[in-house]
This record gives structure tokens, sequence and C-alpha cells, in this order.
């Protein structure tokens, strides 16, 4: 069972599909990473995934914005949904301080989940937005972006690229829960 997920290694969308496998008793698949839904959905329909999973809905977040128009531009059934819990956590390279901290960077939802947190904590700090946490992370990792850049993303982030978690569960409600769409071919 091949299984496409939207974002890099250690993104919550690989984390539904591990929970789908384990959930579905999946007993051999592999994961393969888009870097969009309009990508993983493209792929799912030329029969190079079998299953297409992606996020439609935060509820701190509201809408995923790029998952908004798919039903528009693609056919596909909802095999199925899965709902999850989604704990952010604030990501540095390792020894860098909550004072050292100059930009903060991650995707939209993250961003608008850890909203309040941002505010109250960081005031100051420059606000980007990206498409893919784990290619920031990598960044951070090797030293590409200054030391004075962090990242908001999952927990297996952080230890996949070697970094720090300076804060955990950083999300402005505890109930943070992301709906996952689980696509097949029609």
């Amino acid at each position: 069972m091949r299984l496409g997920v939207w974002g890099g290694n250690g993104s919550f969308t690989e984390e539904a599909a591990l929970t789908y496998a384990k959930r579905s008793v999946l007993d051999s698949y592999s994961i393969e990473h888009f870097d969009s839904i309009d990508e993983e959905l493209e792929a799912l329909e030329k029969g190079h995934i079998d299953l297409a999973i992606f996020p439609m809905r935060n509820s701190l977040g509201g809408v995923v914005h790029e998952a908004a128009n798919i039903t528009n531009k693609f056919s596909f059934i909802e095999k199925d949904e899965l709902k999850m819990e989604i704990h952010q956590n604030l990501l540095v390279s390792p020894g860098t301080k909550l004072e050292d901290i100059g930009t903060v960077i991650s995707h939209y939802q993250p961003l608008q989940q850890c909203r309040r947190f941002i505010e109250r904590i960081l005031p100051n700090a420059v606000v980007q937005e990206c498409n893919d946490m784990s290619i920031v992370a990598a960044n951070i990792a090797q030293f590409i972006l200054p030391r004075s850049s962090a990242v908001i993303a999952s927990k297996r982030i952080a230890e996949i690229y070697g970094l720090d978690i300076l804060a955990a569960d950083i999300q402005d409600s505890s109930a943070n829960i992301t709906t996952f769409r689980i696509a097949s071919k029609t």
C-alpha cells in the first residue's frame, strides 16, 4: 500500500499516515511525500499512490487553505477520516535560548494555532510563513538559517533533525484537533 502525504519527514500528515496504517492494520506500506496537496492528488489520480492523506480542518486554525478547493480540481473517493490531536512545539538549534529568538517560522496553520503563545512569549519576533516545516527544521539544524530562528512543528521533527524543544504544547488550546481526509482513486 502506497500512502501519499503532504509535507516532509516528521510532518503531522506523516504522523496521520502512520496512525492510519496502524489503525487499519496495514502489514506492508510505504509513505511518499509531496510538496502540495495538488501534487499528491494528481499522483493518486495517475495511480502512483493508493491513498492520499491530507489535512482538511483544524479546530483552532480553521480550514486548511490548500485543501479548500480540491474537490473542484480532483476526482477521488473519501475512504476514511482521521481526527488527530496536534501538539505544537517551538524548536531551535541546540543551545538556543528563548531570548535569542528573532524569527519564528511555520506553516500558516501552526502559526494560527499558537497565535497567543507567540504574542505573549515572543512579541518582538518576526513571524514568517513556510510551506514545509521539515525543510525549515533541516535549515536550522544545518545552520543555513541563523541561530535566532525557530520553527513551530512536531516533536518528531525535533527528533529527526536533532533540534531542541524549547517549549512544548504551545498551541492556544489543549483541544487542538486536525481532521485528515483519506482519499482513494475513483
